[in-house]
């Protein structure tokens, strides 16, 4: 990542252990990727070098209201700054640093088809038990697996999909009939 955008995220976790409030703002800027997702204009709108700066601080106001005053603040830098359009990657390196701090494992679970609120925190409560942290998955839709489940996290893969038994049934029989030929 680019050092002047990670400039970005320390300057924001630096605040907000400063104020102790890192979880609200972590959470906010969750929110925020959630709109510009789902409304995609307003994330337009944002990025536009054709709409005033004023005005997009006021887009800033109405579509974030609730947010803590440091998140609009924030979101309203990165607009200034021209760097907006890359909020998810700032975004992404602030989680890292809050996660860090808190001692939580972010990762991703892979599925054929998505996951319930339920499966995906039964999975983080094992995985936590395991690793002796919180852990935190997002849950992603990979078709190429044909079934099952693949986990990543930052220093590991837990794959125990369809798709991966298939490859390991694949290379022991290909061992089987090698180690046959040279008997």
């Amino acid at each position: 990542m680019d050092s002047m955008l990670l400039t970005f995220s320390e300057a924001l976790y630096s605040l907000g252990l400063e104020k102790n409030n890192l979880d609200i703002l972590q959470e906010n800027l969750s929110d925020a990727k959630e709109i510009f997702d789902t409304e995609n204009d307003v994330f337009k709108l944002l990025k536009s070098e054709s709409v005033a700066l004023k005005e997009r601080y006021v887009l800033v106001d109405k579509f974030f209201e609730p947010f803590e005053e440091d998140s609009k603040s924030f979101l309203k830098v990165l607009i200034k700054s021209h760097v907006i359009n890359r909020f998810n990657d700032i975004k992404m390196s602030f989680d890292f640093l809050v996660n860090n701090y808190n001692n939580v494992e972010q990762g991703i679970i892979y599925s054929v088809n998505p996951l319930s609120k339920k499966t995906i925190e039964e999975f983080e409560k094992t995985l936590g038990e395991k690793l002796s942290k919180k852990v935190s998955l997002s849950n992603r839709i990979d078709t190429l697996l044909i079934g099952g489940v693949k986990i990543v996290l930052s220093e590991s893969v837990y794959d125990d999909s369809i798709k991966k038994k298939i490859e390991d049934l694949k290379k022991s029989l290909y061992k089987k009939e090698v180690n046959k030929y040279e008997s």
